[in-house]
Parts: C-alpha cells; structure tokens; sequence
C-alpha cells in the first residue's frame, strides 16, 4: 500500500511540470490573416498604408516548438511543392502569450531570377488572446529590413 501511494505522489509531483506545448499549444491551428501588405514610408516614420492583404497561417505543435506556413491562397500549390504558392515555412515558439515565428523563403534564388526582389527574412511577433493574434510582420529584403507591418488573425480551424 504504501509503494502505491509513493508512486500516485511521484506522479502528481510531475504531471503539473508539462510544458503546454507537449499537450498542444492553443496557437496550433488555421488562420485567417489580413495584413498590411503594402505600405508607404515618407522618410520621417510616417507610414501609410497602401494595401491590405488576406493569407493563411497554419501553425503545428510540435514538442514545445511551433512550425508553421505563411501563405497566400490566391497562388496556386507548385506540383513539386516548391515555389511561392508553398508558402514560406516558419518556426518558433509560444512563450507566455507571445508567438514568435521566424523563416526564410524557400524559393529567393528563382524570385530574384524571374525578377522579383528576394525576401531573404520574415518575422511573425504577436500576442495571443482568446482565438486572435494581433502582432507584426518584420521582413528583411535584398536591400536590408523593410518597414514593420501591422497584422490581425482570426482562428479559421483548430
């Protein structure tokens, strides 16, 4: 009797140490993400916003990191799962309720050869609150950081 009960004791201790992210992470699913795609800065930290885009966020638990896939619907899937209709893969993790998810474009060599500038770096920041996260887009270009973006996300699927 009283091994059992040292045994339900050493089980209790170490059930409340799990991290979070081993169960799931509440940030894990399909989002809906509409961000400042395009912006203007007039050179004196006034940024105007041009464009607003709409793209899917799709995050994965897995251990205590998150991978996730920022892509925008409107491109078609490549066959070969390779280009910008795949999306850009990111990786990072929920601490408290901030995310931060990082990742480099898969496909910067062939944009920069069919003409377009290469996004070399992106960044997700954003904090976590009942089934929305609201942050900033922070990417870095060919020519070195570009303007922060404001972006808000609506959970699509768990």
């Amino acid at each position: 009797m009283k091994e059992i009960l040292v045994m339900i004791a050493a089980s209790l201790a170490i059930a409340p140490t799990r991290d979070i992210a081993v169960q799931g992470s509440p940030v894990a699913g399909r989002w809906r993400v509409i961000w400042d795609s395009a912006v203007r800065d007039d050179g004196r930290r006034v940024i105007q916003v041009v464009r607003r885009d709409t793209v899917e966020l799709s995050i994965e638990a897995r251990g205590d990191s998150l991978v996730a896939t920022w892509r925008n619907p409107r491109l078609p899937m490549p066959p070969d799962g390779v280009g910008p209709g795949a999306g850009i893969p990111l990786h990072g993790r929920l601490v408290g309720d901030s995310v931060v998810l990082t990742g480099v474009p898969p496909a910067a060599a062939s944009a920069a050869r069919r003409g377009f500038s290469p996004l070399r770096r992106l960044t997700l920041r954003a904090r976590y609150r009942a089934d929305a996260l609201e942050g900033l887009v922070l990417s870095e270009g060919a020519q070195g950081p570009l303007v922060p973006r404001r972006f808000e996300a609506t959970r699509q699927s768990r």
